[in-house]
């Protein structure tokens, strides 16, 4: 979520108000549907794995015949069941994807001013964080990993590179990137993307630091597309660049023949296919189920 209260989400029976910063998920084969019953608009950004399912050939959609479909669980239900390091009891897993829908950014901010005061700093990412699936402890979906982090006021990470191309949006704060040879500068609200094995660096500039949101299509461990990764980290004393690279060339081949294309960027091999990006204005309506 990026701007805008009121707006709601309904997945799978249960129905969640969506607030900014929000983390919301719509797993795959679940009915879901929006609303916004307020009068002002609400935007959010829709990050899909698309190029990957129909890499696949297993990309489709089923339409409702209702506009919104029937509410049979109360709000936070699923939150309160699984969101407290606290899981039910006998219950089979269902999917590979979180039973956690949204995780609120008030317990994400919480999370991140909690973890601050031990005042260790990675020097490629600053204070960086994964959204989990709490069944699994993987990522909350099986194809795409999403982070959130934390820049101290002043603080510019070491080099980094990786071979998943990242989209990034700027919860708090204000700041600026280098992607290669450019410089951008960016505030809360911005969007920007590193693209796949391009040197990145972060820098924060306001007093109480700034939160970057980063979702990527990665291949999880449990799919067919797992693969060893592997990094080379400095100390933050010496602040070399930090390196981290999917899988190596030659077993990237052997990966690409039985699982993905092989795409390359400025000569390097990437395993995943490029981020699909919807950017959504929800009016005062409701969205039909899809």
């Amino acid at each position: 979520m990026l701007e805008g209260k009121g707006a709601h989400t309904a997945v799978d029976g249960e129905r969640t108000a969506m607030e900014p910063g929000d983390f919301v998920i719509t797993p795959s084969m679940t009915w879901h549907d929006h609303s916004n019953e307020t009068s002002e608009p609400m935007f959010w950004l829709d990050g899909l794995d698309i190029p990957m399912v129909q890499f696949f050939d297993a990309s489709f959609a089923e339409g409702s015949n209702e506009d919104q479909q029937k509410i049979t669980k109360p709000a936070g239900d699923s939150f309160a069941r699984y969101g407290h390091n606290l899981l039910p009891v006998d219950e089979k897993r269902k999917s590979k994807t979180s039973p956690i829908f949204n995780y609120p950014y008030s317990y994400t901010r919480e999370a991140l001013e909690q973890a601050r005061t031990r005042d260790e700093w990675d020097a490629c990412h600053g204070l960086k964080l994964k959204f989990s699936n709490p069944e699994t402890g993987d990522f909350a979906m099986p194809t795409i990993g999403t982070f959130i982090q934390l820049l101290p006021k002043g603080f510019k990470t070491a080099r980094y590179r990786a071979t998943d191309a990242t989209v990034f949006a700027a919860i708090e704060g204000k700041g600026r990137t280098r992607i290669g040879d450019q410089t951008f500068e960016w505030g809360a609200r911005d969007l920007f993307v590193v693209p796949s094995w391009h040197w990145v660096t972060h820098e924060a500039e306001t007093d109480s630091g700034a939160v970057l949101r980063s979702p990527t299509v990665r291949c999880s461990r449990s799919s067919i597309c797992s693969a060893r990764t592997a990094a080379t980290r400095e100390t933050l004393q010496y602040r070399r660049p930090c390196e981290r690279r999917a899988i190596s060339e030659r077993s990237f081949a052997n990966v690409a023949h039985h699982c993905l294309r092989e795409i390359k960027v400025d000569g390097h091999a990437s395993l995943c296919p490029p981020y699909d990006l919807h950017f959504t204005a929800s009016a005062a309506t409701a969205l039909p189920a899809c």
